[in-house]
């Protein structure tokens, strides 16, 4: 093979090379400033394949099984959901406030069946941002009274949490925060201070 020949295929070979390298970057600034595409929405991501299996003993009588179910919202997206069950089961989903339900519902159910549900969920990170003025207000409605109340996984009545609050200033809102200036950090105990798994 002659010079002239051996160095026009290293020249192919580099401009191939420069294509290769070029056109992906090329196609990323197009889509992030003519297109407006978010960085996030190009980059990979993780993708969780999640599988929820429960088993049963029907006696060969009625039976009704519920759980709540993922729904796509600004955190989350949700797709290839399925679900494997008996025929005898009857299967739906049913959407309750902003929370959705899926229900298995049949007679007769024998002993030792399995329920399968699985989905596919890409997760998105959420910043919410609190104005630094916002007042605690002094009362609430009745109907948020009742979300405020202590639970098993939100145990809002702790002491070792009312005890931080009043020492940064939490309980009389984010003025006295700021005018104190407090950066206190909570005994791990009060940061989490959870007894049991959370429930729907």
């Amino acid at each position: 093979m002659s010079t002239s020949t051996q160095r026009r295929l290293r020249l192919l070979t580099l401009a191939v090379l420069a294509a290769l390298l070029i056109t992906p970057v090329a196609a990323f600034i197009y889509k992030v400033t003519v297109l407006d595409y978010r960085i996030s929405n190009i980059l990979p991501q993780t993708e969780y394949r999640v599988s929820l299996r429960m088993t049963l003993d029907g006696g060969d009588g009625r039976v009704r099984v519920a759980t709540y179910v993922p729904a796509d919202d600004v955190r989350q997206a949700i797709h290839e959901e399925s679900q494997t069950a008996p025929q005898v089961l009857h299967y739906t989903v049913e959407a309750e406030g902003l929370n959705r339900q899926a229900i298995w519902l049949g007679a007769p159910v024998p002993d030792g069946v399995e329920i399968r549900y699985d989905f596919s969920a890409l997760l998105s990170a959420v910043r919410f941002d609190i104005a630094p003025d916002l007042e605690v207000p002094e009362s609430y409605p009745r109907a948020v009274r009742a979300e405020l109340q202590p639970a098993e996984a939100i145990q809002v009545d702790d002491p070792e949490l009312r005890a931080h609050l009043q020492a940064i200033g939490a309980d009389r809102g984010p003025s006295a925060i700021a005018s104190s200036g407090s950066t206190t950090t909570p005994p791990a105990s009060a940061t989490a201070p959870s007894r049991g798994p959370p429930t729907p």
